[in-house]
């Protein structure tokens, strides 16, 4: 289920943004996040859900890690490896 409005998706990417600078890194790669990289450089920062909402994950905060834009890219499950609206991209 996609986030519930813009606010809601807003507020879960600030959360860990927080996250990431007290040092939590991507989830995926383990490679520090700098937030100051503006999307869609690859080195990004976004958010992802570690089960994707097009497989039925939930948007709770428990479920969302930090990760770069490439590595997001990388592990999507949508065609050519696009990151979706729920992603939290930082833009």
């Amino acid at each position: 289920m996609p986030f519930a409005n813009k606010a809601v998706r807003e507020r879960a990417r600030r959360r860990i943004a927080q996250q990431v600078k007290a040092g939590e890194p991507c989830h995926l790669c383990g490679r520090p996040i700098d937030l100051t990289v503006r999307y869609p450089d690859p080195d990004a920062f976004t958010v992802d859900h570690v089960v994707p909402t097009s497989l039925g994950g939930s948007d709770a905060f428990e479920t969302l890690r930090p990760a770069h834009n490439r590595c997001n890219r990388q592990r999507s499950n949508l065609p050519m490896g696009t990151v979706g609206r729920n992603s939290g991209v930082l833009g």
